[in-house]
């Protein structure tokens, strides 16, 4: 075991030679003190950053919240670029990107997209304009969603 004091924190910890192993191999640069102040500073900083995400600060006196609530980000019905607010929307609320998947058929192609737990399909001429028709059908899906949802259409 050996005994290690970090000076800058004021703790001291002790430690056996497969964690001073994993501190020379996460931190090869630092000395095992400094290696072991910027680990606990890192878990220190993702601790606080998970925990930011998931309390609201209320003010002791009164109740009411410090920080205004984020308001819900409105779907665009009809956007200019639908692949495009699609995507955005999905990036916003943290969810995986849409997957749009490909057919060829009689007059051109269908274009089918997954995002959010929904899907649309499109048939067009070109594969542009079906993946952009589809794109903006799961938008309409994704609006009229929101509406049944909260009982009245907030976007």
């Amino acid at each position: 075991m050996t005994l290690i004091t970090a000076q800058k924190t004021g703790i001291t910890i002790r430690l056996n030679d497969t964690q001073l192993g994993y501190l020379a191999y996460r931190f090869p640069e630092l000395d095992p003190e400094d290696a072991l102040v910027q680990l606990l500073e890192r878990d220190r900083i993702r601790t606080i950053r998970r925990a930011d995400r998931k309390v609201e600060v209320l003010q002791v006196q009164n109740h009411t919240p410090l920080v205004e609530p984020e308001p819900d980000i409105p779907v665009p019905l009809e956007p200019e670029n639908p692949i495009g607010a699609l995507q955005e929307y999905c990036q916003q609320k943290q969810f995986p990107m849409p997957i749009y998947s490909f057919d060829s058929v009689e007059n051109g192609f269908s274009c089918t997209v997954k995002a959010l737990g929904l899907s649309a399909s499109a048939t067009a001429g070109s594969k542009k304009i079906a993946k952009a028709e589809a794109a903006t059908m799961l938008l309409e899906k994704l609006g009229q969603a929101r509406v049944d949802a909260v009982g009245c259409d907030r976007a």
